[in-house]
C-alpha cells in the first residue's frame, strides 16, 4: 500500500461494528451515531493492552450542553487521561491516552453524549501514546491549545 492509498476495514469500537480506514500508517474509525447505537456502560478497563492514544473529534450539538464535562467524567470512569476541548468549527476535541480498551469504551460513550447533546459523528484517530498526561482537563481554544 503506497502512502496515499486508503483501505477501508471493518472494526469495533465499543463492542459494536464501524467503518475503519488505514491511512498513510495511521488507523481512523468513522462512524455516525446511528450506525453505532448505544453505548454500552461498563467500569474501567485499564487493566490488559498496550498503551494506546487516540485524538476524537465528536460533530452534532456538542457545545454548550456540557460534552467537555460529559467526557470528563467519562475519561476517569474508564481511566484515561488527556483532554477536551471545543473547536471553532463546532466540534469538540479529546485527545487521550490509556489501555486501547479504555479509549474504545470511552468513544462509545462519547457517542450517547450527555443528555442535552446529540452526536452525529465520532472520528477517532489512533497515534503513539507520549506519556504527557497526568489526568483530565477541560482546555480552552485560544489560552490552551
Amino acid at each position: 500500500m503506497s502512502a496515499s492509498e486508503d483501505v477501508r476495514r471493518a472494526a469495533t469500537v465499543g463492542g459494536r461494528r464501524v467503518a475503519r480506514e488505514t491511512r498513510r500508517g495511521r488507523d481512523r474509525v468513522n462512524a455516525r451515531s446511528d450506525d453505532v447505537g448505544g453505548a454500552q456502560r461498563g467500569g474501567a478497563e485499564s487493566g490488559g493492552g498496550d498503551r494506546a492514544a487516540a485524538e476524537i473529534v465528536v460533530e452534532g450539538r456538542v457545545q454548550g450542553v456540557g460534552f467537555r464535562e460529559f467526557a470528563r467524567r467519562c475519561a476517569e470512569r474508564v481511566g484515561v487521561v488527556g483532554y477536551a476541548m471545543n473547536l471553532h468549527d463546532g466540534t469538540v476535541r479529546a485527545v487521550v491516552e490509556g489501555s486501547r480498551a479504555a479509549i474504545e469504551t470511552m468513544v462509545a460513550e462519547l457517542h450517547r453524549g450527555p443528555r442535552l447533546g446529540h452526536v452525529t459523528r465520532v472520528d477517532v484517530t489512533w497515534r503513539e501514546p507520549r506519556g504527557e498526561f497526568t489526568g483530565f482537563g477541560i482546555r480552552y481554544p485560544g489560552r490552551d491549545a
